[in-house]
Order: C-alpha cells, then sequence, then structure tokens
C-alpha cells in the first residue's frame, strides 16, 4: 500500500512560507592555543594560536582572545595569533595556564582552548672567591674561581674585579672573566697591603647572581732591622768598618732600640781606620741604657774608655 509522504506543515493564512531550520547545527571555529611548554624566569614567552581555524574552509579567523587563568600576567598583543609575555619570578616550579576563544568573519566564536605554560623556579649559582692568600711583592697570585657551581648546571659567566681603597697600589687581572684569573702582586710597598677582590655569577637567567670575596695579603719585602744588622754584621767581619755603620744606621731608623746595632756601631766606630773612642762611648752608653747588665757591651765601653784614655795621654804629652 502506497504511503505518500508526509505533506510539510502548512503556514497559518497569511503568513510567508519560511524554512524549516531546526536541524540545521550551529559550526563555530576551532582555536587551537598550541602546545604546552616550559620556561625560565623572565624569559620571553610567545603563545601560539596560528592553528586556528575557522569551520568554513572559506571563511577566516578575524579576532583572537586570550585569557590567563592564574596571577597578573600582563600579554603584549593579546589580540593577536601570538601574543607575549615575561615569565615571572617564582619560588618554585609554577603553571600558568591560559585559554584562547577565536571568532571568524561569520561573528562566531569558538569554545575555548587550553594552554599550560611550565615556568621553571631559577636557582642561583653559589660563589666561592677561594681562599684568602698571602704572597710577597712581585709573586704572581692565582685567584680560583673553580669550586663555584650552579645547582641547576647552567653554564656560568664569572668576572673578577678588584676592590679599589684609597692609596692601594692598582693591579691588573688576566683572565678576568674565566674561572681562573692572576695578577702579579704589587711592589716597592711601604707596608703590608691587604687587596680585596670579587668574583660575580651569573648563570644568564632572572635572579641568577651571585658574588663571594677574597682577600690577598701582600707582605712588604723591604729589608727588616735584623736584614740591615746582618749585612752590617757581615761588613764588619770583612774590616768594612765605615760601610758597616751604613747598615747599623738603617737598622736603628727601622729600631732605634737594637742594642746589637748600637754596639756594633760603638765597636766599629772604635775599630776603624780613624777611630773615635768618644763617640763609640756615646752608642754604647745607649745600648746599655736599654739592656744595663749586657756583659758584651760593658766589655766594649771599657775598651773604649782605655783608648780614650790612652789618646788622651798622647795628645798631652810631647
Amino acid at each position: 500500500m502506497f504511503i505518500p509522504p508526509k505533506e510539510p506543515p502548512s503556514e497559518p493564512s497569511g503568513s510567508p512560507l519560511r524554512p524549516d531550520t531546526s536541524q540545521i547545527q550551529s559550526v563555530k571555529p576551532i582555536a587551537n592555543a598550541g602546545g604546552n611548554k616550559e620556561a625560565q624566569e623572565g624569559e620571553e614567552v610567545t603563545l601560539d594560536g596560528t592553528d586556528s581555524a575557522a569551520a568554513d574552509p572559506a571563511g577566516e579567523i578575524v579576532s583572537y582572545k586570550w585569557v590567563p587563568l592564574e596571577g597578573e600576567i600582563r600579554l603584549i598583543d593579546d589580540n593577536t595569533a601570538n601574543p607575549r609575555f615575561t615569565a615571572p619570578s617564582v619560588s618554585s616550579d609554577t603553571e600558568l595556564e591560559f585559554k584562547l576563544i577565536v571568532t571568524d568573519d561569520k561573528g562566531r566564536s569558538s569554545t575555548s582552548d587550553p594552554v599550560t605554560i611550565y615556568i621553571k623556579n631559577n636557582e642561583p649559582p653559589v660563589a666561592n672567591a677561594g681562599p684568602n692568600q698571602i704572597v710577597n711583592e712581585s709573586d704572581t697570585v692565582t685567584l680560583d674561581g673553580t669550586a663555584s657551581k650552579d645547582p641547576d648546571l647552567d653554564t656560568l659567566e664569572y668576572s673578577w674585579k678588584k676592590i679599589d681603597k684609597e692609596g692601594e697600589s692598582p693591579v691588573t687581572l688576566d683572565n678576568a672573566n674565566k674561572s681562573i684569573a692572576t695578577f702579579t702582586a704589587p711592589s716597592n710597598l711601604e707596608s703590608d697591603s691587604t687587596l680585596t677582590f670579587e668574583l660575580t655569577l651569573n648563570d644568564g637567567k632572572e635572579g641568577g647572581t651571585a658574588s663571594d670575596r677574597m682577600q690577598v695579603l701582600v707582605k712588604d719585602s723591604q729589608p727588616d732591622a735584623k736584614d740591615y744588622l746582618d749585612k752590617g754584621n757581615s761588613l764588619y767581619e770583612l774590616g768594612m768598618y765605615e760601610e758597616a755603620i751604613e747598615y747599623y744606621d738603617r737598622a736603628l731608623a727601622i729600631d732605634p732600640n737594637n742594642v746589637n746595632a748600637l754596639a756594633y756601631t760603638g765597636l766599629s766606630l772604635l775599630l776603624g781606620d780613624n777611630p773615635n773612642p768618644a763617640e763609640a762611648i756615646e752608642q754604647f752608653d745607649k745600648a746599655l741604657a736599654i739592656d744595663p747588665n749586657n756583659v758584651d757591651t760593658l766589655a766594649y765601653k771599657d775598651l773604649a774608655v782605655e783608648k780614650l784614655e790612652d789618646t788622651d795621654i798622647k795628645e798631652v804629652v810631647p
């Protein structure tokens, strides 16, 4: 039995015919916020919505709306397919989520598509400028920062510098941008000098710097009183009394209470080509004022007194 097709419903009298749209589904564009990615603190991050598409092959996406779901992230060009932002400083690894909604040229909007950016917390390096050192004038000094390290195993940049102080001798650092630097200790110092050096590390990331300091004590290599006294004694033993006195004087300029320098000055005055027992006695008296019971000096003075008396007698007797 033949069943005729169902007649379409009739329109009320006076109403125009309208198509039945109940079976036509709404078509939306498709948002694609790109793949998840990692970023370091301070790094510029670019989001990518270029794979979003209109459902109609002939259509196009005319607007992008990116919505950050965590924190106060400031997106630059947030109405484009590729907005960007600077990854914030974080105290631990952090996830930032964004959602993208696109609109096509028909005015239809997509459902949102999420993307997650994983912000890696950067552990700063640990600087180690090495132990303090004691060196002599003109020594080659090595500054060693190789004990420094980076918890994230990042490549480190090194920078050495001297912390200048007023009146301090300048130095020239060789390889100042490497883990090991060298310099030549200053010379002609008037006294010991302490130089301070600072090592700064940079791992190239946000908050990735660290510094450490160390000191180098440069010992004054100028002869001390003992050095001059020893030199004077060597000349004295050679019978070079006038030359010996010059070094005894240098020793006394540093240490005016050096009993040996005073005593040997007196002996040199007594034994030289032009003996001067009176002046020798003055030197012995100075030594005895410091060490009254010095047996050797007492004996030297007695010798000088005898020589002085003998000289006086010779001057009186025709």
